[in-house]
């Protein structure tokens, strides 16, 4: 299927759509632009620019249609280092973290956090793939598996949302579903550094790409969770520059389907795509699992 212009990512320059409601309470949004350089701009709200180190390395963006990826080689001292970023220090506050991600063969480690991956003892955000090759998130004393077997050269849309305090108010997305959910409790504040594709130590690195990485200090719902991933809705954040700012096509924030016809798009089967029987389906299509 022939993507239309509307489902494609502007190219750059672009900016914030904050007419956008994927713009809740958006405090980070690292889209990979400009491509080129040393340095991982924050699009969003501009506080937390990136410093790229070692090896990481500009690619096309090919799920998206434009636009570009970091890769990272898997070599200690690659990775993405944004400093102590205070805006990642959420204490015991709501908070959204979604992002891409596509693995190569071989050890990957460390994806989005504010920790030290060899112990995880900091309290801070920790998405990560374990050495069974698991896509999971890490609370401090245990990890919830997102994706059991993540599929090399897969782009997989990865979310976390915790949703207020008790047992199992963060919520875990693939792909746009709800897959897991763990509980989160720890008040999140350190002096680690927040990092893409590697630790604060510059050790743990992944081999792999991301992108579009985003940062909330709000729960977002799981209408905007699956607007985020959608085909059709994932670029509503992005405002090509020198266009007037005008509302977004999407601002009720209503579910919009899963329509069998974009299930390829989604890299779903049609049966995963479609109304009953989601979440088994979802399950079987990722091979996910839940805690251990």
């Amino acid at each position: 299927m022939t993507r239309s212009r509307a489902h494609r990512q502007p190219a750059w320059p672009f900016a914030v759509n904050w007419q956008s409601p994927q713009a809740a309470g958006l405090i980070g949004w690292w889209p990979m632009a400009p491509a080129g350089g040393r340095t991982l701009h924050d699009v969003g709200r501009g506080l937390t620019p990136g410093t790229i180190a070692g090896g990481a390395s500009w690619t096309p963006d090919t799920l998206h249609g434009a636009g570009h990826a970091l890769t990272f080689d898997g070599v200690n001292g690659t990775y993405v280092t944004c400093g102590d970023a205070a805006s990642a220090d959420f204490g015991t506050a709501n908070f959204t973290v979604s992002f891409w991600v596509n693995v190569n063969a071989g050890a990957s480690r460390a994806l989005v956090l504010k920790d030290a991956y060899a112990t995880g003892t900091d309290n801070g955000i920790f998405f990560f793939r374990d050495s069974g090759s698991r896509f999971g998130y890490w609370n401090g004393s245990a990890t919830t598996v997102m994706v059991s077997s993540p599929t090399n050269g897969q782009w997989y849309h990865l979310v976390g949302v915790r949703t207020g305090t008790g047992a199992n108010q963060l919520l875990l997305y693939v792909n746009g579903i709800q897959v897991a959910t763990a509980t989160e409790s720890r008040t999140l504040s350190n002096s680690k550094n927040l990092t893409f594709g590697g630790d604060s130590t510059g050790l743990s690195v992944m081999t792999g790409s991301l992108r579009d990485i985003r940062i909330c200090n709000i729960a977002l719902p799981p209408a905007l969770v699956w607007q985020m991933f959608d085909a059709r809705t994932r670029h509503d954040l992005y405002r090509p520059l020198g266009r007037r700012q005008r509302p977004s096509a999407f601002l009720p924030l209503r579910d919009l389907g899963r329509p069998a016809s974009s299930a390829a798009d989604q890299g779903l089967s049609a049966a995963a795509a479609t109304g009953p029987g989601l979440p088994g389906s979802i399950a079987t299509q990722l091979n996910l699992t839940g805690s251990f």
